[in-house]
């Protein structure tokens, strides 16, 4: 979706029958995951959310600048230019057809995740373990076979809310952490999970998350050309290996809408995705579900499937067998 070329919200209602489906489609400039269920919330009727954003203080014109130097300093130098590459480029069409994979993980298989979770991951954090897995996976079946395979860079969104920002609120309020993976960290899931663990941790003790938020702020008063050029460079396929985002349950507890009964939920990743692979977990009604999207034709059939093989077997086989 196209924020410059169509509403950035939409809902469309499907009748078929005797069901009913709800289409939102929205782009992240306006909704998270968050800010959907606020916004369905007070279409409900619940006067207790906040759907505006509460009055702040214009930031300083140093807080800015220090912002944006302790953003770009981490993010775009430090030899971040020298990353692992796509050997094939995206298509150059603007709207891409995806190819979608998607894993329901049994009772059983959950319960193998969050073992191993337990096992192999510092602090326990299942955000930490499925980006492990997604990572070690397409390391093993996609990358490691390239001839400049220096690392990745896996742009994860944050909610800032949680991380001791403000309270629910319609308005998006997002930030980024950025994860650097060695070759020879990926060589082994525990030591991949340890390095995932260990980088989210050591961004949100410095409070990177805020300073992307602030430093994104920018484009209130910058010409737009140049907040792109800036903004754009972690995803443009040179720097970005894929995006990765886990929702948790963030769908907990969503069982009706309006009075009807809501009786599924899917997770569609946009068609516009940038360097070309999304991975998103969340959970509802206590199953755990994987959705993976893939730039149509621009890596074979066979591949996606090897991908998606080798992050089911990591996740839910025994440490033993890592």
């Amino acid at each position: 979706m196209d924020p410059y070329q169509a509403p950035p919200f939409r809902i469309d209602i499907f009748k078929k029958g005797n069901s009913t489906l709800l289409w939102f489609s929205f782009h992240h400039i306006f909704f998270d995951h968050i800010g959907i269920r606020t916004f369905i919330k007070a279409l409900e009727g619940d006067d207790s959310v906040q759907l505006t954003e509460p009055n702040r203080k214009p930031l300083s014109l140093g807080h800015n600048i220090r912002s944006y130097f302790k953003a770009a300093n981490f993010a775009f130098l430090d030899g971040n230019f020298k990353m692992t590459r796509h050997e094939k480029g995206l298509p150059v069409a603007k709207e891409k057809s995806l190819s979608i994979h998607r894993k329901t993980f049994s009772k059983a298989e959950k319960e193998a995740i969050l073992g191993n979770c337990k096992m192999i991951t510092p602090g326990n954090s299942l955000n930490s373990f499925l980006l492990a897995c997604v990572s070690k996976a397409l390391h093993d079946e996609v990358f490691s076979k390239q001839k400049d395979h220096r690392f990745l860079w896996v742009p994860s969104l944050v909610n800032v809310r949680k991380k001791g920002g403000v309270q629910y609120m319609l308005r998006n309020y997002l930030s980024f952490l950025f994860f650097k993976l060695r070759p020879h960290v990926l060589q082994d899931l525990k030591a991949t999970s340890k390095a995932v663990f260990t980088q989210m941790r050591d961004q949100i003790g410095k409070d990177l998350p805020r300073a992307f938020n602030d430093f994104a702020q920018t484009y209130l008063f910058m010409p737009r050309e140049i907040y792109y050029w800036m903004w754009q460079m972690p995803s443009m396929g040179r720097m970005s290996a894929f995006s990765f985002s886990y929702l948790g349950k963030s769908f907990e507890g969503f069982d009706t809408f309006l009075g009807h009964q809501v009786t599924d939920i899917r997770n569609y990743p946009s068609n516009a995705i940038r360097p070309g692979i999304s991975v998103i977990f969340y959970e509802f009604r206590e199953e755990l579900r994987m959705e993976i999207s893939w730039v149509k034709d621009w890596y074979p059939q066979a591949t996606e499937g090897a991908v998606v093989k080798r992050i089911i077997q990591l996740a839910t086989e025994s440490e033993s067998k890592h």
